[in-house]
């Protein structure tokens, strides 16, 4: 068996260009505990209108060192989010914590990342 190197979450940039825009982002519990739900909190503006009718989402992949998802990311409609009313105007502020399953200490080794995306469904992230 290999032991979870527990440690606090550190959230980096985006990797796509252009970068999105930069959301503050929690989690409860932190560190993240296997085969728990962690609490996301996430706070920031966006840079596009987002409809009423917006097929948006929420996504919370957990990537192996490949980054391929080590299960099925967790997916929540962005419009369908506590907190959250559609549609949105380009700078209002959003706010909303979303409780996500967090893999199994089996399925979690040293490198795995924990990814959290709003998704545009007919571009890409926004």
């Amino acid at each position: 068996n290999a032991q979870l190197h527990k440690r606090t979450t550190n959230f980096g940039p985006c990797p796509v260009d252009p970068p999105p825009p930069q959301f503050t982002i929690t989690l409860s519990p932190d560190p993240i505990v296997p085969g728990k739900n962690v609490d996301v909190t996430l706070t920031g503006k966006l840079d596009v209108d987002v409809p009423a009718d917006s097929e948006d989402i929420m996504q919370f992949p957990f990537l192996d060192e490949t980054f391929v998802p080590i299960v099925d990311p967790f997916t929540v409609g962005l419009c369908n989010a506590t907190g959250i009313k559609c549609p949105i105007q380009t700078g209002t502020e959003i706010s909303t914590t979303v409780s996500v399953p967090v893999p199994a200490a089996s399925d979690i080794t040293v490198g795995t990342t924990f990814v959290v995306a709003i998704i545009d469904e007919t571009e890409d992230f926004i």
